[in-house]
């Protein structure tokens, strides 16, 4: 049996920490995100599960997905059968949060499918998909379906609907990200 989980998960900026005080080399400023998580459903009332760092890279955010075979293929996660990775990345063009499930492993013997949304709060210049793992999943940016006519279609409102084969992998990444967001 499937589960369906409908609790809210709200990543936000938390703030700054100093990297490198430990070491001689000149410190730089990290941003921090808060991970915090609906006590339940529809309730509005959150715990905070912790903070993260993106993972940095000087890579373009469809360069760091690294889309092949079906999958994806960056290097810096290790992906779990039958789970959902979320994670953010800082890269050349900009701060990406990622969603990929599943794992590429010849051990998955099942695929999988999902169903998202995300919904960006306090970013005035919106976002949008900037890698969209598999043309024939569905997309949407505030209602409207994306396709290659509109790709870079910005909004608030991300929705997709996701299927996956046995040992492959689908997911995708909505930024660039700026000021103080939630979703």
């Amino acid at each position: 049996m499937k589960r369906i989980f409908k609790l809210r998960l709200a990543i936000s900026v938390a703030g700054f920490a100093i990297a490198g005080l430990l070491f001689s080399k000149a410190a730089e400023a990290v941003t921090l995100y808060r991970v915090s998580q609906e006590t339940a459903v529809n309730s509005s009332n959150y715990n905070l599960l912790g903070y993260i760092k993106p993972f940095v890279t000087t890579q373009t955010v469809s360069q760091y997905y690294n889309y092949k075979n079906s999958s994806f293929g960056g290097s810096n996660i290790q992906l779990v059968n039958d789970r959902s990775h979320l994670f953010l990345v800082q890269a050349k063009d900009g701060l990406a949060l990622f969603s990929v499930h599943n794992s590429p492993a010849t051990s998955d013997r099942t695929g999988g499918n999902a169903r998202m949304q995300f919904d960006l709060l306090g970013d005035p210049n919106k976002a949008s998909f900037m890698v969209r793992d598999d043309a024939s999943d569905t997309y949407l940016v505030n209602g409207t379906v994306i396709n290659a006519a509109n790709s870079t279609l910005r909004g608030d409102t991300f929705t997709t609907a996701q299927n996956w084969q046995p040992g492959k992998t689908d997911g995708f990444a909505i930024g660039s990200l700026n000021d103080n967001w939630t979703t």
